[in-house]
């Protein structure tokens, strides 16, 4: 009787039972009391729970109408529940007389497998539609459980972050420096236009690979390898400029100088991510400091040679002067005249150096003339006679 009693046995109920069987049946209508408490309290708790997800789900049957659904559907549809039970969700959600296009509860039905579909609606909503397949004891297919998620924000978000990845790569490729971007490992991500002239690689063949295979930098002077200030940022995780006098050696083997430097990149939690190098061919700008040093070099040269040229100027009309005295003061003879002559020889052709220095001096103002080779030789011969061994002979015939 007691095992008959808990488990249910109305027939117990209306007999006449002992004490202790009225007691076991008390104990079994607590029970029952009990479980049906916790069951709808349960029950509670799980409406609760799915009325606080934020996502649309909704029960269809096999006609594709609505058992159920959570305070999500419903304040989407603006109807209340009395409007939304035993409706068809086609009729409710687009207007419909029959599944919208791609409907993936539809799809459900027909393959009992879970099914996913994005739908859009006017006024531009953009929705994530998953179906999951709902099963009897049984194995029959009963209805269908839609999670359904508004992606409409979601989409113009990506939308705007497409638009200003593009902005950005616009910007990179326009501007006049060369750019190249790593990972955490060195390895590249990007580089763009100026970068991919300067060292001669596209992006699609850099891409992974390590920044020192795209970027090779020696020293001008040494031709000894560079370290490559990538390396020195993410050791420090700061700015890092490149050392003066640094050659780029692209990948044709045509060399630059260029002036660079490189930072780190960070994320929103302050923790480096990779780095960016900035560069630029400085070689024209070198050839240009260059060629200013040579001309300051020569202009003080020709300061100084337009200095020592007045001096010597001064100098030698002495020695004309004094030549000339000679021959007024000195008795005529062969010898006399000789010497003097080829003194005064020397004293003009040193007079012609010092007018082309003051030339040099003043820029180039030279006054080209023709020359006579033989009477240049002439006039030279005499002179290195004297400053030659007496061993050495020279004979000139013309």
């Amino acid at each position: 009787q007691i095992v008959g009693l808990e488990i249910g046995a109305d027939e117990y109920i209306t007999r006449p039972v002992e004490n202790r069987v009225l007691l076991s049946r008390v104990k079994a209508m607590l029970r029952l009391r009990r479980a049906e408490t916790n069951l709808k309290r349960k029950e509670q708790d799980l409406k609760t729970i799915v009325d606080g997800i934020t996502s649309e789900l909704f029960l269809l049957d096999d006609e594709m109408r609505i058992q159920w659904a959570n305070k999500a559907t419903i304040k989407s549809l603006g109807e209340l529940v009395e409007g939304v039970i035993g409706h068809k969700c086609y009729e409710l959600f687009a207007a419909l007389n029959g599944p919208c296009k791609g409907c993936p509860a539809e799809k459900v039905l027909k393959s009992k497998t879970s099914e996913k579909a994005m739908v859009q609606f006017p006024l531009g909503k953009t929705k994530q539609y998953r179906g999951e397949p709902i099963f009897a004891n049984d194995g029959k297919l009963t209805g269908v459980l839609n999670i359904v998620e508004d992606i409409s924000e979601r989409i113009e978000a990506q939308k705007e972050l497409a638009a200003e990845k593009e902005r950005l790569f616009v910007t990179l490729q326009s501007i006049g420096d060369g750019v190249i971007t790593t990972d955490i490992q060195g390895k590249i991500v990007f580089l763009n236009k100026v970068a991919s002239e300067l060292t001669g690689w596209t992006l699609e063949e850099a891409r992974t690979k390590p920044i020192e295979d795209v970027f090779n930098i020696v020293n001008e002077h040494t031709k000894k390898p560079v370290e490559i200030p990538v390396q020195k940022v993410l050791r420090a995780g700061t700015i890092v400029g490149l050392a003066n006098n640094t050659e780029l050696i692209a990948k044709d083997g045509k060399k630059r100088i260029i002036a660079d430097s490189a930072a780190p990149i960070f994320d929103t939690q302050q923790k480096i991510i990779g780095t960016v190098l900035v560069f630029r061919d400085i070689t024209e700008i070198r050839n240009m400091e260059n060629h200013l040093r040579h001309v300051q070099k020569m202009e003080a040269i020709a300061t100084l040679a337009g200095g020592v040229a007045h001096e010597f100027n001064n100098a030698l009309m002495g020695i004309m002067g004094n030549i000339e005295l000679l021959k007024m003061n000195l008795p005529e003879g062969e010898g006399r005249n000789k010497s003097l002559d080829r003194m005064n020889t020397a004293g003009h052709r040193m007079s012609r150096l010092t007018d082309q220095l003051l030339a040099y001096a003043e820029g180039g103002k030279y006054q080209p003339k023709n020359l006579k080779i033989d009477d240049f030789v002439i006039e030279t011969v005499p002179i290195l006679q004297h400053k030659l061994s007496l061993t050495v002979r020279v004979e000139t015939h013309f």
